[in-house]
């Protein structure tokens, strides 16, 4: 018997269906950790089940609230999501959270006004939540205010120096100002916040890919591959960058493994057809040309004429 109930302990999901067989119709609180873990394992269905019997028992339940407007935003019902999120606000004023999710719903939304007041309000019960800061600086952005964005973000870093997204946040903004340093120093501060995740090194490896500093982005085009090997976007990049050295074959080799990840992808067979003919390849320049004008990518008359099409 022991056996068999510590089977149940380790896997939360068969622990609280069972307990729900006996609670189901009293317990809020294993109903609503009962939808937390069918959410966590994408039963969705079930989650909403669980969230919506949580709440029955004991309508004054802010994160029953919060989980069920997240599922009815994540399947695009949005007026359901804003009225859960508005009566969760009903039971308790002061939770900055359901203010947040609020804001990221407007801001889906594009109601930009509305995000923001409602960002600042849950600034005003919980000025410490870098989440608020962050998520507001994510709207202004949005709305090209950058100088805001970055104000935000800065606030947002001054409660939490490794967010992550901020960083990276922070580097766009930076880079659509045209401060390209600035924006590279954000972007690696970002991979040393996180090294474990690729989206830093491969922000970086195009701000020197956009400088001409073909050598430093192929460097940290390699690091983003490091970290996750499976995104087409960094081989294609890396690719983009050998060719600007003249280096045709690791060129070559590169689009290829790009395009191992995403064969429809016209813009790296088009790459690929230039490297091709500067390999005096020219029956495969052809094909991959043929296959990028398939794809709907314009292909140069020029390379046309040049690999004898």
């Amino acid at each position: 018997m022991t056996y068999v109930q510590g089977g149940y302990w380790k896997d939360p999901y068969r622990f609280y269906a069972r307990t729900l067989k006996y609670a189901s119709s009293y317990s809020a609180r294993v109903n609503y950790n009962f939808g937390v873990i069918c959410e966590r394992l994408n039963k969705d269905g079930e989650a909403l089940k669980a969230f919506k019997k949580a709440l029955e028992i004991e309508p004054d339940y802010p994160e029953a609230y919060l989980n069920l407007g997240n599922l009815y935003a994540k399947t695009r019902d949005y007026e359901k999501a804003e009225s859960t999120y508005l009566n969760g606000l009903v039971s308790d004023p002061e939770n900055a959270n359901l203010y947040q999710q609020l804001g990221v719903l407007y801001s889906k939304m594009g109601r930009y006004p509305e995000a923001i007041e409602r960002y600042q309000g849950g600034l005003e019960k919980d000025p410490g939540h870098a989440g608020l800061y962050y998520n507001l600086g994510n709207v202004l952005l949005d709305m090209r205010r950058q100088e805001e964005a970055l104000a935000m973000y800065g606030k947002a870093l001054n409660i939490n120096p490794r967010h992550y997204n901020a960083l990276i946040n922070s580097g766009v903004a930076r880079a659509a100002l045209g401060e390209y340093e600035m924006a590279i120093e954000a972007f690696k501060r970002a991979t040393l916040a996180d090294p474990t995740t690729a989206t830093g090194f491969f922000y970086v490896a195009q701000m020197y890919r956009e400088l001409s500093r073909n050598e430093e982005a192929i460097e940290y085009f390699r690091e983003a591959i490091r970290v996750k090997d499976d995104d087409a976007r960094f081989h294609a990049g890396l690719g983009v960058a050998y060719a600007a050295t003249g280096r045709h074959k690791e060129a070559l080799d590169a689009y290829l493994e790009a395009l191992a990840i995403d064969p429809a992808n016209g813009k790296t067979h088009y790459n690929a057809a230039v490297v091709y003919y500067h390999l005096k390849q020219n029956d495969k320049a052809r094909e991959h040309a043929a296959e990028a004008a398939r794809l709907g990518y314009e292909v140069n008359p020029r390379l046309l004429d040049l690999i004898g099409n």
